[in-house]
C-alpha cells in the first residue's frame, strides 16, 4: 500500500474517531436530559 493511502487511512480514522465522540458527548447530554425530565415528572406527580 502507499504511503499516500495510509495517509488518508489515517485521516480518515481521526475524522471518524471525531465523529463519534462528539455523538457520545451528544448521547451522554440527552441521557442527563431524560434523566432531568423523569426527578421533575416524579416530582409533579409528589406535588399531585
Amino acid at each position: 500500500m502507499a504511503d499516500w493511502d495510509l495517509g488518508l487511512m489515517q485521516r480518515e480514522i481521526e475524522r471518524l474517531s471525531a465523529l463519534f465522540e462528539a455523538r457520545d458527548v451528544q448521547l451522554k447530554r440527552l441521557l442527563e436530559s431524560i434523566e432531568n425530565l423523569s426527578q421533575v415528572a416524579n416530582g409533579m406527580r409528589r406535588a399531585g
